[in-house]
């Protein structure tokens, strides 16, 4: 076990940590252009809107 994935309770027994969560993706901070993106295309896929991102913006997201 990896000793920085445990903490000590306040009877001294072993009790993992809480999750951090996950990391922020590229698309969190970019909310507006993502509802402009399925106003202008609301029948699309995910794969055609993840085409459509990369070609547009040049980031991969899938």
């Amino acid at each position: 076990m990896n000793s920085g994935a445990c903490i000590l309770d306040a009877f001294g027994h072993l009790k993992p940590k809480k999750q951090g969560g996950s990391p922020k993706t590229v698309l969190n901070s970019r909310t507006t252009e993502l509802t402009q993106m399925g106003e202008k295309f609301p029948d699309s896929t995910l794969s055609e809107y993840c085409e459509y991102w990369r070609l547009s913006y040049n980031e991969a997201v899938s």
